[in-house]
């Protein structure tokens, strides 16, 4: 199905947009939980502005409030709060860090994303239907 996926997606982007897609791929896959990614954020140095995807960081925190091992007589397990919390302080370390003042606005990337198209929602379903069907050929 992967494959089919690839090959679908494929039909639908630029011809020199492709390594740029297949880069994209390789560092978003979800093998390892994602390992190429948090690889990769780890190693942005803490003083350069950076914006972490908050529905890992989210999924982080339920994992460890749903899996963590549950004491008896309504006791506080505080090894599991401590890793919550660690995560939590994760967040707020993005938070905290300012924007570079060097950063320069591209006025072409600008432009196009104060005119992006928008698809209404009633379509959203039949498109991705249509870019990934539920049942591909085998």
């Amino acid at each position: 199905k992967q494959w089919y996926q690839r090959r679908v997606r494929g039909e639908h982007v630029k011809p020199g947009s492709q390594r740029a897609l297949n880069d994209l791929e390789e560092l978003m896959s979800t093998m390892d939980n994602f390992r190429q990614y948090r690889k990769r954020l780890l190693s942005v140095p803490r003083t350069v502005c950076s914006i972490p995807l908050l529905s890992l960081i989210l999924r982080d925190i339920e994992f460890l409030n749903v899996n963590s091992a549950k004491l008896k007589n309504g006791l506080w397990n505080f090894g599991k709060l401590r890793l919550i919390k660690n995560k939590i302080s994760e967040l707020e370390r993005y938070k905290m860090i300012k924007p570079q003042n060097n950063i320069q606005i591209d006025d072409e990337i600008m432009a196009y994303c104060r005119n992006l198209p928008s698809i209404p929602t009633s379509q959203i379903y039949d498109i991705s239907l249509e870019r990934e069907p539920k049942d591909p050929p085998k």
